[in-house]
């Protein structure tokens, strides 16, 4: 992958083993200073409230500035702000108000550090490589955040929690040395649209990814259920009557498939394609809560709990690169931001309800309510899934029909330069008047976002367009079925037409993508069809146009 990717990835390990240190030493140093347990609760809370408060911001920053030295800048300051809580914490002067601005401050630090990984990583690995580089970092923070930093602080908090402190300080301080040998492949683009909730637009305006987040968003809530009770049903006097130190493993074993799944994603990709994997892991989400609900065995509920950790994973890194391929560079870092505080904003209101349910109905029924919303998710992701979203096959994705990556194009790209104002342009592409006279014969049906327009023509043919983005006077794009399958096939292409203004009046790109689900004989008919079909209709559209 190359000296920067491995810098990236060295600063990652090191960075995420000091926060699995910090998450486990900061509540013991509540502990230590005199904290109550609500105390120790406002410790906890006070490290995730960046998120939802500050992330969309985050976005912005990482957008805006050189995430070489935001990554390094952070990390320095994380380092910093460590060492100076274990000094205070030596001395005797930490106090539970200090140790809560520590903890705000860590988690706005997350925020950036996360969002910048995340946004660097096309910057330093081609687009054949996104998917291997996020399993890569994927199982670095499995392994350090969460196999490592934790036992490493326990032993280390048994002997001093200065010391233990003082080593997380050690490795964030690390991280900047690695991060130091970074350097990216190409800057991170400058202009575009430079308001914080601008990649909040175009994540809600991308119909992928908007799906994709708000499907991570409903499986999230059983994940709360699961994360806020499972160790009352597990740990005695709960129903599977574990230990501590059994329970724990569990979670051990959760973050152990997490590591193997992302050590062998980029095959299993290859192998059986992005929707299935994707699907699988709404499959894991049933399973991590269904045996609780239906009182099964203990093996049972173990095996479900695996199985969802080592999907969760996998539908992180497969998500990630996705979002990566989908999203402009100049809006990646806002884009995640969106992403995450939609999907993580559901956890702690799910968590919240889920206990209060549990007071009134006990912790099965609340199991059981998680249960019916996982099959519920699983569903409807896996219709939408084999009908709505085949194009994310483009953009040099694996083919979902076999998964295994295909020899031939799946792009059709032509640009032409219109010499008519950009606004003339938008009316002839997005008017049922326009499409009806340079695309069809007629056009019926109504130019939004979700709606759906039918050209016809006079032999009998027809298409369906269905909209799927608009952004006006800039991005109209739709899917429609793909020509020469069957009229009950739901694989579809995704057509996207881009105008910016030039010199000359308005240049337009179309791009239609996801030809590589096809089989060899159904990709020549389709793709060799519409090369050709673009060429002629664009000459039509441009002469409609001038004329």
């Amino acid at each position: 992958m190359g000296r920067s990717f491995n810098a990236l990835w060295f600063g990652t390990g090191a960075a995420n083993l000091g926060d699995g240190i910090a998450l486990f030493v900061l509540p013991l140093l509540a502990l230590g200073v005199g904290a109550s347990p609500g105390g120790v609760a406002m410790v906890t809370a006070a490290l995730t409230l960046a998120w939802p408060v500050f992330g969309l911001h985050a976005g912005w920053i990482v957008d805006r500035v050189d995430r070489r030295l935001l990554l390094g800048g952070v990390n320095l300051l994380r380092a910093l702000l460590l060492a100076g809580v274990g000094v205070a914490f030596l001395t005797g002067t930490l106090s539970l108000g200090g140790l809560i601005a520590a903890a705000i401050l860590l988690g706005a630090a997350e925020t950036l550090v996360d969002t910048a990984l995340t946004s660097t990583i096309p910057l330093v690995v081609g687009p054949d490589g996104h998917t291997r580089a996020n399993a890569r970092i994927e199982a670095t923070v499995n392994l350090a955040n969460q196999l490592a930093g934790p036992p490493l602080a326990g032993l280390l908090a048994a002997v001093s929690l200065v010391l233990a402190t003082a080593l997380s300080a050690g490795l964030y301080a690390l991280a900047v040395a690695g991060l130091a040998l970074l350097a990216l492949r190409r800057s991170p683009a400058g202009g575009g649209d430079t308001r914080v909730a601008a990649g909040f637009r175009h994540l809600w305006r991308q119909p992928v990814v908007r799906r994709l987040t708000l499907f991570t968003a409903a499986m999230n809530i059983p994940w709360a259920v699961s994360t806020a009770l499972f160790v009352v049903y597990a740990v005695t006097p709960g129903p599977l009557g574990l230990t501590p130190a059994q329970y724990g493993l569990i979670l051990t074993g959760m973050a152990v498939g997490g590591l193997v799944a992302s050590a062998v994603v980029d095959r299993l990709t290859k192998r059986f394609g992005v929707i299935r994997l994707l699907i699988a892991d709404a499959v894991g989400t049933v399973l991590l809560v269904a045996p609780v609900a239906v009182g099964a065995p203990v093996w049972v509920v173990v095996a479900g709990a695996l199985v969802a950790g080592a999907g969760s994973s996998v539908w992180r890194i497969l998500v990630a690169t996705i979002r990566q391929r989908l999203s402009p560079p100049d809006l990646l870092g806002r884009v995640y931001a969106a992403s995450r505080m939609i999907s993580w904003g559901v956890i702690p209101i799910s968590a919240a309800l889920a206990g209060g349910a549990a007071e009134i109905w006990g912790v099965r029924a609340v199991f059981a309510g998680a249960t019916v919303i996982s099959l519920v998710v699983l569903v409807a992701f896996t219709l939408d899934a084999t009908i709505r979203l085949p194009y994310i096959s483009g953009n040099q994705m694996v083919a979902i029909n076999g998964g295994v990556p295909m020899a031939f194009p799946d792009r059709i790209e032509r640009t032409v330069h219109i010499g008519r104002p950009q606004e003339q342009v938008w009316a002839a592409i997005t008017t049922a008047e326009g499409l009806g006279t340079w695309f069809g014969e007629a056009a019926e049906g109504e130019v939004k976002v979700g709606g759906t327009v039918e050209l016809s023509w006079q032999s009998g043919d027809t298409a369906r367009l269905r909209v799927e983005r608009l952004d006006p006077q800039s991005v109209f794009a739709y899917s429609w079925h793909i020509y020469g399958l069957p009229e009950n096939d739901p694989r579809r292409t995704y057509v996207e037409f881009t105008l910016t203004p030039d010199a000359e009046g308005t240049s337009l790109t179309v791009v239609e993508t996801g030809f590589a689900q096809l089989d060899h004989d159904e990709h020549a008919k389709a793709y060799d069809g519409n090369t050709r079909g673009w060429k002629s209709e664009l000459d039509e559209l441009v002469a409609y146009v001038n004329g």
